[in-house]
Formats: C-alpha cells, sequence, structure tokens
C-alpha cells in the first residue's frame, strides 16, 4: 500500500513558492516515482519535470505511466563512460553525418554505431527529451573510481589547467547547431530507427515557417539525405 512521505511540516507550499523562479526536477531515480505522482496529487503538482536514473539501463518500453502525467521526461543523470573516443560514442557517437536547411532552421542527427546511443536513442525508444551527463568536469585523481568518465578533465582545476575530451567534440554537434526550446519531430515523421541499427533525430527552429507545417508536409518537400 503507497504511504505518502510524512513531513513535520507541509514541504508543497514551499515547493510552490520555489517554482515562482526554478523548475524541480524529481528524483532522479527508477520510473516508480510516476506511480507515486499518480498516487498523490500534491506531489505531482510540485514535480514539474520527471528525472530518470540512467533510464538506458531499464526496459524503455515501461515509461507509459510517466508520459500520461504529460510532465517532461528526462535522463537526470547519464553516460559514467570514459572521456575517450569509446565513450562520446556512447553518449552522442563519432561517427554523425549533419543535414542543415537554409538559415539552420532544422538539424537532423543519424547515429550509426552500435554503443549506446544514448541521446538519440532515449528520445525513440522512450520518448526522453533531454540527457544530463555525470559528470560536467571531472576532478579525480588518477587511480581513484570514476577517474576519465567525464566530459571535461581537470585532475588540478586550481591550476587552471584542463583537458578538453572528445565528448565535448560529440557534443558540440549539438549544441552548435540547435537552441534549447527547439522542437524534436515525431519518430516516423523526422525522428526514427535505421533499418541497419541506429537512430535519428530532426531537430525544428519553433519559430521558424517550417515548425508551423504539419509533419507530412514537412517532409514531402524535404530532401532525402543519404547516410554515408
Amino acid at each position: 500500500m503507497y504511504i505518502p512521505i510524512q513531513y513535520p511540516f507541509s514541504i508543497f507550499p514551499l515547493l510552490a513558492h520555489l517554482q515562482t523562479f526554478c523548475r524541480i526536477v524529481a528524483r532522479d531515480g527508477s520510473s516508480s516515482i510516476c506511480d507515486d505522482l499518480h498516487k498523490d496529487p500534491d506531489y505531482a503538482e510540485a514535480v514539474d519535470i520527471i528525472g530518470l536514473h540512467y533510464p538506458s539501463d531499464f526496459d524503455a518500453t515501461n515509461y507509459s505511466s510517466c508520459h500520461s502525467l504529460k510532465k517532461p521526461v528526462w535522463a537526470s543523470e547519464e553516460s559514467s563512460s570514459y572521456d575517450d573516443m569509446n565513450g562520446a560514442a556512447c553518449w552522442v557517437h563519432k561517427q554523425i553525418t549533419k543535414a542543415t536547411s537554409p538559415h539552420n532552421l532544422i538539424f537532423i542527427v543519424f547515429w550509426f554505431l552500435r554503443q549506446a546511443r544514448v541521446v538519440n536513442s532515449h528520445f525513440v525508444l522512450s520518448g526522453i527529451t533531454a540527457s544530463i551527463m555525470w559528470n560536467l568536469v571531472g576532478s579525480y585523481y588518477h587511480g581513484t573510481n570514476w577517474y576519465a568518465s567525464s566530459m571535461l578533465t581537470a585532475v588540478q582545476p586550481w591550476s587552471g589547467s584542463y583537458t578538453i575530451n572528445p565528448v565535448v567534440w560529440a557534443t558540440a554537434h549539438y549544441t552548435q547547431f540547435t537552441q534549447v526550446g527547439w522542437n524534436i519531430l515525431s519518430n516516423g515523421f523526422g525522428s526514427g530507427g535505421l533499418p541497419e541499427g541506429g537512430f535519428y533525430n530532426t531537430y525544428v527552429n519553433p519559430g521558424s515557417t517550417l515548425a508551423h507545417l504539419s509533419n507530412n508536409i514537412l517532409f514531402s518537400y524535404f530532401p532525402i539525405f543519404e547516410c554515408v
């Protein structure tokens, strides 16, 4: 039987106040939080975004309860991989073909490698629209756990020395061609799986003329790109 968490005072008015200038992502755990939110309306009202901990490690078809809440679903922690080319491949892959329309209105990313394909596969398989990498900056010493597992490595950050890893360049294939707030086109109409494996996403500027067209109209006129 579900029993709501008991606090010495109601935490939800405080959370509602915080929502005036920030948004709450909860709770960086399994999808069981979605069942809890369904059972506790105050809890659900206080949470803006559902955060799942390494959702690629779980059954990708098990998020219907989360999506029925009509809230964004994020991977609130992902990666934990090496910062070399293999780690970059697990994050956004090292072999990417880009196709951009004039004025950067549309950006398509194709994945071909067989590794985790986290960023693209999350949306295609699970409807997850953001992936937060852990760690962004790693300052672990050599020989310790999680050394060389970050986007940026700064073993002695006070010295000003840091190392830019392949994961940074792989991430740049997204961040240099899209903006926060762009839309991802739905599966079958701009995003989906490739016949021989891998996934692709299409990002559209919501302020563009193309964004006001239906997916069917948009892709009936959009050119075909050969993936090589």
